[in-house]
């Protein structure tokens, strides 16, 4: 897909020059939010119903030493599958992480990570950071990141998103937290930012 296949396609679903934290009625009466909503409603009524089982259960099977998660939050408006395994070593976690677009024909693998620390003794709740992605570590795990990319295609008709693209800003988009100029590929097609499920 060229890149301005890619914009037209983020407009569809974002409204353009709105900024969501000023104008937050006209942000949430666009036609492009609401069909934004309804794709997220459709795909998880499809979600209940069964529809991803298969592909999900795949997926958890890949490595069964590791914690599954299925961080998928159509209901919250992510617009990607979101399938998570991960793994604690001493005080880090890391999660091999799937991403399948429900707007455009692609999916994305990675790996993040987050310190967690007990600042005290008596300290009963962890210090936990912010995800991260550890391109390092995609090294170790590229294996898992295979078997899920090779899953994700013979399930879904996609392709991996190109990586050089995935962090470009869409200048006149901006989505909850995300401001005008902050807003990118990576947004507009996957999630609102990296997150790990504990």
């Amino acid at each position: 897909m060229a890149d301005i296949d890619l914009l037209n396609t983020a407009y569809k679903y974002f409204p353009k020059g709105i900024d969501n934290s000023t104008q937050v009625e006209l942000f949430m009466n666009s036609a492009e939010i609401k069909m934004l909503f309804n794709l997220c409603i459709k795909e998880q009524k499809r979600k209940e119903a069964g529809d991803y089982t298969n592909f999900i259960q795949n997926i958890r099977q890949i490595d069964l030493s590791k914690h599954f998660f299925d961080a998928t939050h159509f209901h919250l408006n992510d617009r990607a599958h979101n399938l998570q395994l991960a793994e604690l070593i001493n005080n880090k976690l890391y999660s091999v992480c799937l991403n399948v677009s429900i707007i455009v024909p692609f999916y994305i693998t990675y790996v993040l990570e987050i310190d967690i620390s007990y600042p005290g003794d008596n300290y009963r709740f962890p210090k936990i950071s912010k995800p991260v992605r550890n391109l390092e570590a995609e090294k170790k795990y590229q294996p898992i990141m295979d078997a899920m990319a090779a899953l994700t295609e013979s399930f879904f008709s996609v392709t991996p998103f190109p990586e050089e693209k995935l962090h470009t800003i869409i200048p006149d988009i901006s989505l909850e937290t995300i401001r005008p100029g902050k807003f990118t590929f990576f947004n507009a097609f996957f999630l609102d930012d990296y997150y790990i499920m504990m």
